[in-house]
C-alpha cells in the first residue's frame, strides 16, 4: 500500500516553476515523488537520505505524559531494529559458514580419493574449526527469534493505541534527492508517519549540510501541522494548514498532465535501480566481489554488473533469486492485500 502525500504549497510552487525553468529536472523530481508515493516505505540512499528522527524529547508539542510514552516507544523501536539487524547478520554468517563446510568436505573427500592423506587431514581440521564457529553462531541465533517476536508484538500493541498524525507520535524524516546520485541540484525535506502518510515540507537548494542541520527547517514547517491540529473545528484539514493531499494518480495528473504513463514508468525504474543498489551493498557487506558472485551463479561478471544497475531484462525474478542465493539469501515475493502481507513465492 502506497503513501498518501501531504504536499506543502511551497513544494507545489517549486514543482510548477521547475516545469518552466528546468523541465528535465522537473521530470526527475516528479519521478522521485511518485516513487515515494508508490513505494509506501522510506526509500534507501542515494534517492532518499534518512535524517535524525523528530521524536520527543525534541518535540515541543508533547506534554510530559506523551513524552514519556514516546520515549519508551523509541527505545522499543531501537531495540527491535538492533535485534533484527543482528539476526540478519548472524543468518548471513551462518549461511557463509555452511557453504564453507560444504566446500571443505568436498576438498577433504577429493584428497582422500587421491591418496593425499596430509591434505585430507588439514581439510578435516579446518572443517572442524568452521563447524565449531557455526555452532556458536547458531547458539546466538536461537534466542533472537523469540526476542524479535516479543518486540514486534509490543510495537503492534503500542501502534494500535495511536491516532494518525497524533501529537504523541514521532515522525521519521528524510531528504528526497531527485537525480541522485549524479544530478542532485535540490532536495525535498519530508517526514513519514507510517504506515500510509508522508508530508513533503519544503525544497532545499543546499543538499550538502549535516543531517542535523535540516531539523530546524523541518520543525518549523511541521509545526504548522501540529498547531493546526489544535485549532477548533480544523478536523485535521490539511488544506487549511498549507498542504494539499494527493495519491500517486492525482499527483501525476496535476503536475504532469498527459505524462502520467511516462512518469509512472520512470518512477518504477527508479525503484528498481535503488533496490539494485541495496543488492550491491549486501554483496559488499558479505565481502564478495562481482566476479565471485558471477562464479557462483555461473554467469559472466558483466551480468552481475547489469543486475546491480537494474538494466532491462537483468532483474527478472529468476535472475534475482539466483543473485540472492549466491549471497546466501533467498528471494520472496510479497503481496499486500487489504493490509494483509501474503508471501506468494519464496525462491531459495
Amino acid at each position: 500500500m502506497g503513501f498518501q502525500l501531504w504536499i506543502h504549497q511551497d513544494v507545489r510552487k517549486w514543482l510548477a516553476s521547475l516545469q518552466d525553468s528546468e523541465p528535465e529536472f522537473a521530470r526527475m523530481a516528479g519521478e522521485a515523488v511518485l516513487a515515494l508515493a508508490e513505494a509506501g516505505e522510506v526509500l534507501d540512499p542515494p534517492l532518499a537520505i534518512s535524517l535524525p528522527s523528530l521524536g520527543p524529547p525534541d518535540n515541543p508539542w508533547l506534554d510530559p505524559g506523551d513524552r514519556r510514552h514516546e520515549e519508551a516507544r523509541q527505545r522499543g523501536r531501537r531495540e527491535l531494529a538492533n535485534v533484527a539487524t543482528l539476526r540478519k547478520r548472524l543468518e548471513l554468517l551462518a549461511s557463509q559458514l555452511d557453504r564453507q563446510l560444504s566446500d571443505l568436505a568436498s576438498r577433504r573427500d577429493e584428497a582422500f580419493r587421491a591418496g593425499r592423506a596430509d591434505q585430507a587431514s588439514e581439510e578435516q581440521a579446518r572443517e572442524a574449526s568452521v563447524r565449531e564457529k557455526l555452532r556458536e553462531v547458531q547458539h546466538k541465533l536461537l534466542p533472537l527469534a523469540s526476542e524479535e517476536a516479543e518486540l514486534k508484538a509490543s510495537e503492534r500493541s503500542q501502534a494500535g493505541r495511536e491516532r494518525p498524525w497524533g501529537r504523541e507520535q514521532a515522525v521519521s524524516a528524510l531528504m528526497l534527492c531527485p537525480g541522485a546520485p549524479d544530478n542532485v541540484r535540490a532536495g525535498l525535506l519530508c517526514v513519514v508517519q507510517r504506515p500510509d502518510r508522508a508530508a513533503l515540507l519544503t525544497p532545499v537548494s543546499d543538499t550538502g549540510m549535516s543531517p542535523f542541520d535540516y531539523q530546524a527547517v523541518i520543525r518549523r514547517r511541521l509545526a504548522q501541522v501540529y498547531l493546526h491540529a489544535e485549532q477548533p473545528g480544523s478536523g485535521g484539514d490539511s488544506a487549511a494548514a498549507g498542504f494539499a493531499t494527493y495519491d500517486a494518480q492525482s499527483f501525476a495528473e496535476e503536475f504532469f498532465p498527459g505524462q502520467r504513463t511516462e512518469l509512472a514508468l520512470g518512477a518504477r525504474a527508479l525503484l528498481a535501480r535503488y533496490r539494485a543498489f541495496t543488492l550491491a551493498a549486501a554483496r559488499q557487506w558479505a565481502g564478495l566481489s562481482q566476479a565471485q558472485v558471477a562464479a557462483r551463479m555461473s554467469v559472466r561478471q558483466e551480468r552481475i554488473s547489469a543486475i546491480e544497475r537494474a538494466e532491462p531484462g537483468a532483474v527478472e525474478v529468476r535472475t534475482l533469486a539466483s543473485y540472492a542465493g549466491a549471497l546466501g539469501g533467498r528471494l520472496e515475493i510479497i503481496a499486500h492485500i487489504n493490509d494483509e502481507r501474503i508471501t506468494l513465492a519464496s525462491h531459495a
